[in-house]
């Protein structure tokens, strides 16, 4: 997974996941590009390629893990957003 390491509290963000058997390629790249050139957003791109592979029942079954674990993602970014923008007042309140 890319993680771009400056993100803004203000701007809408995206999380571009994957499909069957895809993997992150040049198409999966384009479209964050696309969606950049189109406004200022966050974009994560989700790579499980280890997990998305054939059985297609188990690849199915990962689905759960990889939206949960996305969700805890999505959560840390919103603590770590949160955070940064306390000031040292804030924080000695």
């Amino acid at each position: 997974m890319h993680i771009r390491t400056r993100t803004h509290t203000h701007i809408h963000a995206y999380a571009l996941i994957h499909l069957f058997i895809c993997g992150v390629n040049v198409l999966f790249q384009e479209m964050k590009d696309e969606l950049l050139k189109h406004g200022d957003y966050n974009v994560v791109l989700i790579d499980w390629g280890g997990g998305s592979g054939i059985p297609y029942t188990q690849a199915t079954a990962n689905t759960r893990v990889v939206g949960a674990v996305t969700a805890k993602l999505i959560e840390a970014l919103q603590v770590w957003s949160f955070l940064s923008t306390l000031t040292s007042a804030d924080i000695s309140n």
